[in-house]
């Protein structure tokens, strides 16, 4: 990656309608039912850091 500078970020989230468990025999099973979402007319009043896990890293050159 050199198109970068230090202190650049990269930032990944994964959304928990995204994730699952998986079993020692391999099954998998999701971590949310189903993702809910508000009807018409309504606001989504969840943060993003609720609706999912997000990493994020410092970038620096060697």
């Amino acid at each position: 990656m050199n198109a970068y500078q230090s202190g650049d970020q990269l930032l990944i989230f994964i959304a928990y309608q995204n994730l699952a468990l998986v079993a020692a025999d391999g099954a998998l099973t999701p971590l949310l039912a189903k993702p809910v979402s508000p009807g018409p007319g309504q606001l989504d009043l969840q943060t993003d850091e609720s609706k999912g896990i997000s990493f994020r890293w410092v970038l620096r050159k060697p």
